[in-house]
């Protein structure tokens, strides 16, 4: 890796994880989580990518993907995420794992008290939360992916595809720790919830890593990660008894399937677009 480009990494990794980290001390001293917080934090990496493009390696953010790319990729960006992430929740039904409730009781509880057919409005957030759901965050979503995807894992690129592409995704994965000790994804599990956040971030790392360089564009993967982030928020509510560690997309079938797509990407030769970007 060239002088510059090393530079380049560490000052971006010293302002994202400065901004993150301190804006996690805030939140920790303020009481614990907020979910406007939390989305506020998804775009800190995107500015730090962008003050680090400006400032240091003197490039144009435009050439990290700021396009529509390959449109045919954004299907692939929609179906496999929910794919994926539902079949976490059937596999964790068939083993034992927690109960599937087709009647979605959590999500029922929480809206007991509207003035409409429960089961219609289901139905209603269901649908929005899968397909309306990822365009509503792209803002959000845009700033992990420009951040991690088009600035960071092009920078590392000179280490090797297989480095870069794990190295970056244990990044992204140290990055959720302090949240990950306040209950994010894995409450009451601290510590063994950041070893499943960073293999967890590999595997995902890798999938939004092809659909970032496949495309040809950070849209993709932004819609990838909205879609991810949506289907898994709206699938736990199918679920009675679900342990974050042991069922679900967080915890082992989540990953086995999450490492599988990694698996398959790697073996077939997909990743083989991950080059280092002439910009």
């Amino acid at each position: 890796m060239a002088l510059r480009e090393r530079r380049a990494v560490l000052f971006f990794l010293a302002l994202t994880f400065g901004f993150t980290w301190s804006l996690n001390l805030f939140l920790f001293m303020s009481g614990g989580l907020s979910i406007s917080v939390l989305q506020l934090q998804m775009l800190i990496p995107a500015v730090c990518a962008m003050l680090t493009i400006t400032l240091v390696t003197r490039e144009r953010i435009r050439d990290f993907g700021i396009r529509l790319g390959k449109v045919k990729y954004y299907a692939w960006a929609f179906l496999i995420p929910i794919a994926v992430n539902g079949s976490a929740y059937v596999l964790t039904h068939v083993l034992g794992l927690a109960e599937l409730d087709p009647s979605m009781p959590g999500l029922a509880q929480l809206l007991k008290d509207l003035p409409v057919p429960i089961e219609q409005f289901i139905l209603v957030v269901l649908v929005q939360a899968l397909f309306l759901g990822p365009l509503t965050g792209l803002p959000f979503t845009f700033g992990e992916e420009f951040g991690w995807r088009a600035f960071l894992l092009s920078k590392l690129l000179p280490l090797g595809r297989g480095k870069a592409v794990i190295l970056h995704g244990v990044i992204w994965g140290v990055w959720h720790a302090p949240v990950i000790v306040m209950g994010h994804n894995y409450p009451g599990y601290p510590l063994i919830g950041q070893i499943l956040m960073v293999v967890s971030t590999i595997f995902l790392g890798t999938f939004l890593g092809w659909i970032y360089f496949a495309s040809n564009s950070i849209v993709a993967p932004s819609l990838a990660h909205g879609a991810i982030n949506q289907s898994a928020s709206i699938f736990i509510f199918f679920m009675v008894g679900l342990n974050p560690i042991t069922g679900g997309v967080t915890g082992i079938p989540g990953l086995l399937l999450w490492g599988l797509v990694a698996l398959v990407l790697w073996k077939t030769g997909k990743l083989q677009v991950i080059q280092i970007p002439q910009v």
